[in-house]
């Protein structure tokens, strides 16, 4: 028999990303397929990269590069069946009613019913969304080793316990000023900011002192998010710091995660946040993530006795 498969496009950000791949591998699961993650879609509008440049699956039901798929996916039965025949070429369209990403010529929304099964070869599943199930997702996949040789520069460039900040403010937007005030009598150094927005990082760096603050990622000036912006930094790059800051605030001592002002979606935290706060609380997942490589074990080995240290 054939393998069928569930093409997952995920397009948004990190966070968001790792749900979708979660919730089409629960339902592969149940359906008997394989999810193939194509986050490289040539019309799509976040990632723009291939999945496995930077991690490694380990589960038989997930591949994290379209090139898993042998036959040419236009010419699979393919559902919606409004794509068939233009699995390759269809171009997302958003859609405010919905709150979702739908072809532009049909306008079907860009999934399936998940409380069924298809016959189909191709279900093709183009979305957004994000909950607490990221971190499922990272239980099926490894860090690449690229990544986790820039990582162990960051923690040897940190060099001793540390805390961490995250603050989002381009889409979702924060009260920073006033959080980083709170915590300037309190927090030890040196302190990693991880953000979005370069004024937020130069605002941390007037509060607390250069020599305190340590960030590693590329930044654009323009105020958009990360995600969206394709010119501010090469796409390695620009993909290998979101997934580096996720890690790196996993690996601190102490994190604060700095609350949103609920003036889009009503969210008190970002997605962003959340998933390095679990990483921390589950820090097995953690430990799984980086995977047995003998650096991936010397970088834990320094976070989890700075942190011991501290207790």
């Amino acid at each position: 028999m054939s393998e069928k498969y569930i093409l997952c496009r995920p397009d948004a950000g990190l966070n968001d990303m790792l749900t979708q791949i979660e919730i089409m591998h629960r339902y592969a699961e149940l359906a008997d397929r394989i999810v193939v993650v194509d986050a490289g879609y040539k019309h799509g509008f976040f990632f723009q990269d291939s999945f496995s440049k930077y991690f490694i699956s380990k589960d038989a039901r997930l591949a994290l590069d379209v090139s898993h798929i042998k036959q040419p996916i236009d010419e699979l039965t393919t559902f919606p069946a409004a794509l068939f025949g233009r699995a390759s070429s269809y171009k997302p369209l958003w859609s405010d009613m919905l709150g979702n990403w739908v072809d532009t010529d049909s306008n079907v929304q860009l999934t399936f019913d998940m409380r069924r099964k298809y016959d189909e070869q191709l279900l093709i599943h183009h979305q957004c969304g994000g909950n607490q199930n990221a971190l499922f997702a990272l239980t099926k996949i490894i860090v690449a080793d690229e990544i986790i040789n820039s990582l162990a520069e960051r923690i040897d460039a940190i060099g001793a316990p540390f805390s961490a900040i995250h603050i989002r403010n381009t889409d979702y937007k924060t009260d920073y000023k006033t959080a980083i005030n709170a915590l300037k009598e309190s927090i030890f150094f040196p302190v990693f900011i991880a953000t979005d927005n370069s004024e937020c990082r130069n605002y941390c760096v007037s509060v607390f002192g250069r020599n305190n603050v340590k960030f590693f990622s590329s930044l654009p000036d323009d105020g958009n998010p990360i995600h969206l912006n394709r010119s501010f930094a090469p796409l390695f790059r620009r993909n290998a710091d979101s997934i580096l800051d996720l890690l790196t605030i996993a690996l601190s001592t102490k994190f604060y995660k700095i609350a949103l002002d609920g003036s889009l979606h009503g969210m008190q935290y970002s997605g962003f946040s959340v998933l390095a706060e679990n990483l921390i609380t589950y820090d097995g997942v953690l430990v799984s993530l980086l995977g047995p490589t003998r650096q991936a074990l010397s970088i834990l080995q320094k976070a989890f006795t700075w942190r011991q240290k501290l207790k």
